[in-house]
């Protein structure tokens, strides 16, 4: 079996090759699947991966990703009333981008497949338990934040 405290090659292997070659493999395994134990699995392999990749390094953005990151470049700079001027783009890890991924479920899947929402914030919450550094990361990344969005969105549309 893989272990993902091996070298960074196979973190980054398994993510290129696996994960984000077929990015649906998120909402498929954390969403959609059937079996409490494999949706389980799969977000404890995403907590371990993104873990051990934290002090990785800067990677490259998987191309699906890019857009996801474009607009959120464009919304921070409305709400900041910021030009058009190019800002330098945050250096992303490995890490970074598993967790966005799962993060950009909340906004594409989530609605549509509420019945599996244990296992989706299980991930964080087990990421978060991991210690300060993945703590400090959700918050960089905007977790909370996006949490608190996305509950003010659904008690609009829903009036909940």
């Amino acid at each position: 079996m893989c272990s993902f405290a091996s070298p960074i090659q196979v973190r980054l292997w398994f993510c290129q090759k696996v994960l984000f070659a077929h990015p649906s493999r998120f909402c498929e395994y954390i969403l959609e699947c059937p079996s409490a134990e494999v949706r389980t699995a799969f977000v404890r392999i995403i907590v371990f991966v993104a873990h051990f990749s934290l002090e990785d390094g800067p990677c490259q953005t998987p191309a699906f990703l890019q857009q996801h990151y474009n607009q959120q470049q464009q919304q921070q700079q409305q709400q900041e009333g910021s030009s058009s001027a190019e800002s330098a783009a945050p250096v992303r890890t490995l890490s970074d981008h598993l967790l966005q991924t799962v993060l950009a479920l909340l906004w594409m899947e989530v609605s549509e497949h509420g019945r599996h929402l244990q296992q989706y914030f299980s991930l964080f919450v087990t990421y978060a338990s991991l210690g300060v550094a993945e703590k400090a990361q959700l918050l960089r990344l905007g977790v909370p934040a996006t949490f608190v969005q996305v509950r003010k969105y659904f008690v609009v549309c829903l009036g909940n």
